[in-house]
């Protein structure tokens, strides 16, 4: 495993020891490596006796909630006042517009500012950045930092399953891409902090809800399109449907992946309509890097074969510009 510059390390290890209250932000729309990014750092810090509250989407989805071990989440979430704040993590992203802030601005707050990211795009500045965009999890880089404060004793069974779930959902339970021999040696590190890998998955992936299941079979059985002679599938889903199968924050997760079974196909698109924005997400196989084209057309990014983005357009709009330009797109990389 690579480590980070020792002086950045130090630097940091500082500013959490002269601390007295950390403001710990997950970006929009919080997924798995955010959620247990702030958890475990949320419980590290706690170890540490030092105050944390996680900034967070309230709707954040429910079947990362157990990760609350039994705590209310008054105790962990926006539980400090924000002019108290001493430092503040930037977990999974580097863009304060993709914080989940709404009630202050942590580009002006005076706390020292960190920001924890894998993604590819220039981050905002900030006082510290531990940025690599070959690491396949920001859960990981967390890892990392506490394995070069040389504090790793302090990573509990807890600790442990929060990383654990980051990594893991960030992954795909490891389908994404290559993933490096390091993530491996990292992971074999927290299954030896006692994480229960079969009931991690249980949580997570076998926990969904009966409108959720529904919301899936209604998208297999009608809403997968093919174009590019069979190479590109997409999938559309408008607001009038969500509302239809009672939809809630993390019931449409995975489902960009299932059009990848499909023999032939390329490129999977989900796209859906939602309050004021249209939310797409791109998925490859091989070396397709969607993140560059979700970059160059829609401003927004990710990894070489998972990405994201917005677009304010409508819907219809979205989806005869990318049927237009994603073909080609591919067409160029052969």
């Amino acid at each position: 495993m690579v480590h980070f510059n020792k002086a950045l390390v130090e630097n940091i290890k500082t500013i959490i020891n002269g601390s007295k209250n950390i403001g710990l932000v997950t970006h929009q729309n919080p997924d798995g490596d955010t959620l247990g990014g702030a958890f475990a750092l949320h419980y590290y810090l706690a170890k540490k006796k030092i105050s944390s509250t996680i900034f967070c989407n309230k709707n954040y989805p429910e079947f990362f909630r157990w990760m609350l071990f039994e705590k209310a989440e008054k105790e962990i979430f926006f539980n400090v006042n924000t002019a108290d704040l001493d430092a503040i993590f930037l977990i999974d992203h580097s863009l304060y517009s993709r914080s989940e802030i709404t009630d202050f601005s942590i580009k002006d707050h005076s706390a020292k500012k960190i920001i924890i990211d894998h993604h590819t795009n220039k981050p905002d500045k900030a006082d510290y950045t531990l940025l690599d965009p070959t690491s396949e999890s920001a859960c990981k880089l967390i890892f990392q930092l506490i394995e070069d404060c040389n504090e790793t004793h302090l990573i509990d069974k807890k600790i442990a399953s929060c990383l654990y779930t980051g990594i893991i959902t960030d992954t795909g339970s490891f389908m994404h891409g290559s993933i490096s021999i390091s993530t491996f040696k990292t992971v074999e590190k927290l299954l030896e902090k006692g994480v229960n890998t079969h009931d991690i998955h249980d949580k997570i992936y076998q926990n969904f809800t009966l409108d959720r299941i529904k919301l899936l079979g209604y998208v297999l059985l009608n809403k997968i399109n093919l174009i590019s002679n069979g190479t590109i599938a997409y999938i559309i889903l408008n607001d009038k449907e969500l509302k239809k199968f009672n939809f809630k924050s993390g019931d449409t997760e995975g489902v960009v992946n299932y059009p990848l079974v499909i023999g032939g196909v390329k490129v999977a698109i989900l796209i859906i309509e939602k309050k004021n924005v249209v939310k797409i997400s791109f998925r490859s196989k091989n070396k397709i890097p969607v993140n560059l084209y979700a970059k160059k057309y829609f401003d927004g990014g990710g990894h070489l074969n998972a990405a994201g983005a917005n677009s304010k357009k409508l819907l219809s709009e979205v989806v005869d510009f990318i049927k237009k330009t994603l073909p080609g797109f591919i067409q160029s990389l052969e």
